[in-house]
């Protein structure tokens, strides 16, 4: 195998996630053939507690990613 070759091998991941990371920025949901689909989700902000004080503290809302695989790739897991 050419130096050429494990250039483009080593490159085809980081191709891949890019492509993940703009579909997701821009349509908020990829679909990944034989893999699964990434999503983003919100969560709304909410009231939690500091569990070394015991003190109220409010947590703020923020957007996240998910990833749900296909049928075929939780079968081979």
């Amino acid at each position: 195998m050419s130096n050429r070759q494990q250039r483009k091998i080593i490159q085809l991941p980081e191709d891949v996630l890019s492509k993940v990371r703009l579909g997701i920025i821009e349509d908020r949901k990829v679909k990944v053939t034989g893999l699964g689909i990434f999503e983003t989700r919100k969560v709304k902000a909410r009231r939690g507690r500091n569990p070394r004080t015991g003190e109220e503290i409010e947590i703020p809302g923020y957007v996240k990613v998910r990833f749900k695989a296909t049928a075929s790739l939780k079968k081979l897991v």
